[in-house]
């Protein structure tokens, strides 16, 4: 048992060191686990692992609109994960706040890929070469090439998330019933 829990933490180390600034991988109870990263680190932990298409939220502890947003994604990612789709969560909070952050993805159900934001914001933002200004909530969606596909620069559904999984994936599915 003690043998499993070291190879564990020595997985999650690795895996972060792969990362100048880190990546995310889930901890033994399935939870989320979180690391600092800039945009290159996030788009190349991304691209280590392709999804044909992956959903990038970007949200904070401190706004409404992305809290509410958090279960309609977390959502999605449930229902659609084994058709191609994957969802990250990126956290614009402040460093100094990855307390907040942890906190809230330790009461979510939420056991995927998540970020804190690394860097100047200014920065931040332009490494993800999209028309996102910063502000929050925000989904960029990228192809299993991690290319910039789509926006949604604002609070979403998941409806919504769904509808741009159909425009992106047409043939994947949708012949299937609705899962309410």
């Amino acid at each position: 048992m003690a043998r499993a829990a070291i190879l564990r933490v020595a997985g999650l180390i690795a895996f972060s060191m792969l990362f100048a600034d880190g990546a995310t991988a889930q901890d033994s109870r399935g939870a989320s686990t979180l690391v600092q990263a800039n945009p290159e680190a996030i788009l190349r932990a991304l691209g280590e692992d392709p999804a044909d298409l992956t959903f990038v939220n970007f949200w904070a502890t401190w706004c409404a609109p992305c809290l509410e947003e958090f279960p309609e994604i977390v959502r999605f990612a449930a229902e659609f994960g084994s058709m191609g789709v994957r969802v990250a969560f990126v956290s614009v909070d402040s460093p100094e706040d990855i307390g907040d952050v942890k906190a809230f993805l330790g009461k979510s159900p939420w056991p995927g890929l998540s970020f804190l934001k690394s860097g100047k914001d200014h920065e931040f933002v332009s490494g993800f070469q999209s028309d996102w200004n910063g502000a929050v909530p925000a989904t960029l969606v990228y192809d299993a090439k991690i290319e910039l596909v789509g926006t949604l620069l604002r609070q979403t559904t998941y409806e919504e998330l769904v509808a741009m999984t159909r425009h992106h994936l047409p043939s994947r599915f949708f012949e299937r019933p609705d899962p309410r």
